[in-house]
């Protein structure tokens, strides 16, 4: 739909183009269906970027989306009442888990996600104890290693994948 927008398209035109309906391109921009595997290549030839585009996988440096998400995050710490600082910790560790999916090599999302992780098993064991188990609490330190993991594998930046091991060795 963005593409599109940006396009100056209607969905009458987009379909137009790519010889198909307009109602699917609705279904494909309410997400209730995907194009077919070959519109993929006219889509990415038409709107002029790579087909990771529309399979979302490039371009994970969306600097305003993921400055976006991680504005949520903060503010649904900053909202976190006395007594509901587990309950709010897992809710966090849900939007950062969805963030790494949709931005999957994100350094910015990883390392935040893998510092918060550190931080909540070291703050909060025992809050997040009673509420996840200790199962739980080993599950999210194998999560949180594999995020470092990661940024080690993927980071460009010294100074992060530093960061990262030193996470790992937190965690142990």
């Amino acid at each position: 739909k963005r593409l599109r927008k940006e396009h100056n398209l209607t969905q009458e035109e987009l379909a137009e183009q790519l010889n198909i309906s307009a109602p699917a391109v609705s279904k494909w921009e309410n997400d209730t269906s995907m194009p077919d595997i070959s519109q993929v290549v006219p889509l990415a030839n038409l709107f002029s970027v790579p087909t990771d585009v529309l399979f979302g996988v490039y371009g994970t440096e969306h600097k305003e989306e993921v400055s976006a998400r991680l504005k949520e995050i903060y503010e649904i710490y900053d909202g976190c009442k006395d007594g509901e600082e587990g309950q709010t910790a897992l809710m966090i560790l849900d939007k950062y888990r969805d963030a790494i999916r949709t931005y999957p090599n994100n350094d910015t999302i990883l390392t935040e996600a893998m510092s918060f992780g550190t931080m909540i098993i070291k703050r909060n064991e025992s809050d997040l104890k009673a509420i996840i188990g200790q199962k739980g609490i080993d599950d999210l330190a194998n999560e949180v290693i594999r995020w470092a993991e990661l940024v080690i594998k993927y980071s460009s930046s010294t100074g992060l994948v530093l960061l990262a091991k030193r996470k790992i060795i937190d965690i142990f």
